[in-house]
């Protein structure tokens, strides 16, 4: 560039540094590695990425959490992070940290709709960006609870009687205006481990611990496990009454302990055919119970069969 004049010579300098920063990055001067792929989330808020595990542990160790690695740290500040298919899950940023060789993000991937079946791998991208050119990606499977799972749990055999009292906080729940409790005397039940499906047909992730199940429309103050399942109360009751729990009030009715020292009756004789509906956190699944036959007779027999 001798004798370069000082126009030319200047605006050739500030050509190449603008040359040099559209430049894309060489694979050599940058890595961005993501911890999972796919990474597992459900429909909604309650079910993203950085769902806590059921039952609830601290942040540091969340199974669900989607985190990537930068390195080097000077090349941090220019990474952004994006969804290819924002109908079908976004991606936000919670943290970013500083580590002495790299800068780890934190990234929250909420499920807006559920992934195909066609596509067990996750059909969305979450893509690591620098300065607007997509480097990395990692894939995103959206679940949602379809259908409960075949064979189903079945019961013959006895079961112990008792006598219960029933408020809003037990299972089966009672439906009770404030201030009353439900007397069930003479309750036989039993509990069946009810597995859900999701669109694969595998036992529904743990994303979903914790969630609410319904049945029917009607809450049974139980939950999704780690494992897929739900415990389902299921049987009969001799006689059922509502009364006040305390009466007068700021006293525990006196009534209650009287009707919890009475004798147990033996078992109904009856046989009922229940078709329920069921959802799990709102979400319904088809089939749900359909066809099953429950049965109780003298003293303490109970029966259920469930094709």
């Amino acid at each position: 560039m001798k004798g370069l004049p000082y126009t030319c010579l200047l605006f050739y300098l500030i050509s190449s540094a603008a040359i040099a920063q559209m430049r894309p990055v060489a694979n050599g001067d940058m890595s961005i590695q993501f911890n999972k792929n796919p990474v597992k989330v459900g429909i909604g808020g309650n079910r993203t990425s950085e769902t806590a595990a059921y039952p609830a542990t601290t942040p540091a160790s969340y199974p669900h959490r989607l985190a990537a690695k930068i390195k080097p740290i000077s090349l941090a500040a220019a990474i952004t992070f994006d969804s290819s298919n924002p109908s079908r899950a976004t991606v936000s940023e919670v943290s970013r940290t500083t580590t002495d060789d790299s800068v780890v993000v934190i990234l929250k991937v909420t499920g807006g709709s559920m992934t195909p079946v066609a596509s067990p791998d996750g059909d969305v991208e979450i893509r690591a960006k620098h300065n607007g050119q997509v480097v990395k990606t990692t894939k995103a499977l959206v679940l949602k609870p379809i259908a409960i799972h075949s064979p189903h749990p079945e019961y013959n055999g006895t079961v112990t009687g008792q006598n219960r009292v029933l408020d809003s906080t037990t299972s089966p729940p009672a439906g009770t205006p404030p201030g009353y409790v439900v007397l069930m005397k003479g309750e036989y039940i039993t509990y069946l481990e009810i597995r859900v499906d999701d669109q694969y047909g595998k036992a529904l992730h743990s994303i979903y611990a914790g969630a609410s199940v319904t049945e029917g429309g009607g809450c049974l103050n139980m939950y999704m496990t780690s494992s897929g399942t739900y415990l389902d109360p299921v049987g009969f009751s001799c006689d059922a009454r509502q009364v006040l729990a305390e009466n007068p009030p700021g006293t525990p009715n006196p009534e209650i302990a009287q009707f919890l020292a009475s004798a147990v009756p033996p078992a109904p004789q009856t046989t009922v055919t229940q078709n329920l509906s069921v959802e799990v956190e709102g979400h319904s699944v088809n089939p749900a119970i359909v066809s099953r036959v429950v049965t109780a007779w003298v003293p303490d027999n109970l029966q259920i069969q469930w094709p």
